[in-house]
């Protein structure tokens, strides 16, 4: 009996597999990530919505998304910065999204220039308590406040588990 439940643990076990991220995700991401560094300007392409009840503000439509993603969006956030907000199936299980999520940062970081690095802060907003944080890395935050950051993380939504990312417009605007 003993070896069942050893067999049966070890296939439950090996079992968990991460979802795939969508092979259009980088060119995705690439466009995304242009209209950040403009502050979204050019990629909202009509009047925002209010919303009530979530953590924005206000929902925009845009030009630009992510095929193959659950919600893609631009969203007004609670310090009036306009932010692109994607949602992506992360599977049933939490080990299984952060399986996932990681493949997500991973496949995210070789897209971004040179000193952006990754560090993780406590959110519990999030599956795991934890954001991961991809920004530009120095420790003037006036430098950091010019480029656009990332912020990537597991929630569960409706019984199953998504990769939640927001790539966010720099805070510095110089109009």
């Amino acid at each position: 009996m003993k070896k069942l439940y050893t067999l049966l643990f070890l296939c439950a076990t090996l079992g968990i597999k991460a979802q795939s991220v969508p092979a259009t995700y980088a060119a995705d991401f690439k466009a995304v990530w242009a209209a950040a560094t403009k502050y979204y300007k050019t990629d909202k392409t009509g009047e925002c919505t209010n919303l009530s009840g979530s953590t924005f503000k206000q929902e925009c439509p845009c030009k630009s998304s992510f095929q193959n993603a659950l919600e893609s969006k631009l969203v007004v956030d609670r310090d009036d910065v306009l932010n692109h907000h994607v949602v992506f199936d992360a599977g049933k299980t939490k080990e299984e999204a952060l399986k996932t999520l990681r493949k997500f940062i991973d496949a995210t970081k070789p897209l971004l220039p040179a000193k952006f690095v990754e560090s993780n802060t406590t959110d519990l907003g999030y599956a795991d308590q934890k954001a991961y944080k991809v920004e530009y890395g120095s420790e003037l935050f006036a430098e950091v406040a010019k480029k656009p950051s990332l912020v990537f993380g597991v929630k569960e939504k409706d019984g199953k588990f998504v990769v939640d990312i927001l790539v966010m417009a720099p805070v510095f605007t110089f109009d």
